[in-house]
């Protein structure tokens, strides 16, 4: 059976209860407080240099100075010059001339050092340049001074920061804070999932924050694009179907961002066989964009078609071969039965960061798959234990569950262990209650372990839901 994750990770629940306090912030009341700090306080947004109201000494300098117009005083002078200074500084930094701007931002804050958007504008600009190393005392100083949604502002800056130098608890800490200050700020959520999912945080955690920002910000073709890629190579297959499929999606992207969709959507399809989807996703993108498929693309319609000869000849074409590519040429390799090569590559698969637990489950269903039905033979043992000890592995490691308990299942049944498989087939349901194959897995342990109704009574229900589904018919 698979290990119990509770003794890997006992700061995951706590984790889970700061996420969920951030959510109900931001729904609650929190929206109702920001909505009113948004509404009197300049918005300021991530990857925007902040022009802002300058201060409200600026504009107190600027009435004086017309109230007495022939009599300017010391104090008039110096917050003119530093209005006059900190536009000079925000015009360099747009023209792209970051390095000027960084020498105006710091005369400026040698003379005004509580000039908050002066100390923000330039941690913008050092952490943009990752130059992170200056911009943590920036951004100290910038937090000392600033309040309420500018804060914020800061505490998210220092996280992005922190988290390029690698340091992604402390990271998480500042951005948790920082959401807290601007609870509806949608690029914010969005880089605390990624922070989540860099320090290897549980799905359920990086799920939870990629759908808070996906709520806030739902035309972000960007964000969501993001999330079903890591739904994919986190094995929630049928999660990365629903993100893609969702209505309207496809009509909010680019045309470039077109083939993108339609390959996560199509590799997508293919997890959970169904191809005739696949194929037609295809069709569609080729209908609504300019210009030929690239061979990449061709070749995941070629094999959806199961035309896998010509799928092996397209990618034999591509020059640079990225993990993408061979990840299409294993999944080739595998239908055409060769699985012996298809191992080798989902195996050296395993090395790469991004593909790691995508390529390892891999790797333990083709020992499945490979190995027979039974496990009366020494080498389909083997196969069987492989691939039980993989899951075992990545059972501790931030992946959707469902999927692996069905293939824990799958194993327990392959070991004619049939309550085994029927106690994990009902985990898997428990995540994923409506997944017709977890159900046909479990009606066919039903009868298995001799309990026929219960297994007639259930496949009639999916027949009913599903009455042209050729698995449902057949079973």
């Amino acid at each position: 059976m698979p290990a119990n994750r509770s003794n890997k990770r006992p700061a995951s629940s706590k984790r889970l209860v700061i996420l969920a306090t951030l959510l109900l912030i931001a729904i609650g009341a929190g929206e109702s407080v920001l909505r009113y700090q948004e509404h009197v306080l300049p918005s300021l947004h991530i990857n925007t240099l902040a022009e802002g109201k300058v201060d409200t000494d600026e504009a107190a300098a600027r009435q004086n100075s017309e109230e007495h117009p022939e009599v300017p005083n010391a104090s008039d002078m110096s917050r003119l010059k530093a209005s006059a200074l900190f536009r000079q500084a925000l015009a360099l930094s747009k023209s792209g001339d970051s390095t000027a701007a960084v020498s105006h931002y710091r005369t400026l804050l040698n003379n005004k050092p509580n000039h908050q958007m002066a100390a923000i504008n330039l941690a913008i600009i050092l952490v943009d340049s990752g130059r992170c190393k200056e911009a943590l005392p920036v951004l100290r100083h910038a937090r000392e001074i600033s309040g309420t949604t500018r804060k914020g502002k800061v505490y998210a800056l220092t996280a992005q920061c922190l988290a390029m130098q690698g340091q992604l608890d402390i990271a998480l800490t500042h951005y948790e804070r920082s959401i807290l200050f601007r609870p509806t700020h949608a690029s914010t959520w969005r880089k605390y999932a990624k922070a989540l999912a860099q320090a290897g945080r549980p799905y359920s955690e990086v799920s939870m924050a990629h759908k808070r920002a996906l709520a806030l910000s739902p035309d972000r073709s960007t964000f969501w694009l993001e999330w079903a890629d890591y739904q994919f190579r986190h094995l929630d297959f049928q999660g990365a179907i629903a993100t893609l499929e969702a209505p309207d999606r496809a009509k909010q992207l680019k045309e470039s961002l077109h083939w993108k969709r339609s390959r996560l959507l199509s590799l997508s399809y293919l997890e959970v066989t169904r191809l005739s989807s696949a194929k037609r996703t295809f069709h569609d993108v080729q209908k609504s964009v300019s210009g030929t498929p690239a061979l990449y693309d061709q070749a995941i319609f070629e094999l959806a078609a199961k035309n896998r000869s010509k799928a092996q000849s397209l990618l034999a074409r591509i020059e640079v071969e990225t993990d993408e590519v061979r990840l299409v040429k294993a999944l080739t390799l595998q239908e055409q039965r060769r699985f012996h090569e298809a191992d080798a590559i989902w195996q050296s698969m395993t090395q790469s960061p991004r593909y790691r637990s995508y390529a390892q489950f891999k790797s333990a269903a083709l020992a499945l798959k490979s190995g027979g039905t039974g496990a009366n033979s020494g080498s389909d043992a083997t196969r069987i234990d492989k691939a039980h000890d993989v899951l075992n592995q990545l059972i501790q490691t931030p992946v959707e569950l469902s999927t692996l308990h069905y293939h824990f299942a799958l194993i327990y049944e392959a070991q004619n262990d049939f309550s085994a498989s029927e106690q994990s087939i009902r985990k898997a349901l428990e995540l994923k209650p409506e997944n017709r194959s977890y159900q046909l897995l479990l009606a066919k342990t039903h009868s298995a372990l001799g309990r026929h109704q219960e297994a007639l009574d259930l496949v009639q229900k999916l027949v009913q839901k599903y009455p042209n589904n050729r698995k449902v018919i057949r079973r």
